[in-house]
């Protein structure tokens, strides 16, 4: 049973595990099995992910001045 402190993302629409693990800079696949699915496994919006232990948030982006 995880933690109810781990860190969770909300999928968005057009977001895969590729793009989420991108973003939080962790494998695609260990996302995927964190949650007990398969990289195939389809994700839709609204579903939540939890990401491994240790992953942080990403820094919001930066805005040109």
């Amino acid at each position: 049973m995880r933690s109810a402190s781990c860190t969770v993302h909300v999928v968005r629409a057009g977001e895969s595990f590729f793009s989420i693990g991108q973003t939080y800079r962790i494998s695609p696949l260990l996302l995927a099995k964190e949650n007990g699915l398969h990289l195939s496994a389809v994700i839709v919006p609204g579903h939540r992910l939890a990401l491994p232990a240790g992953v942080t948030t990403p820094a919001a982006p930066s805005v040109p001045s």
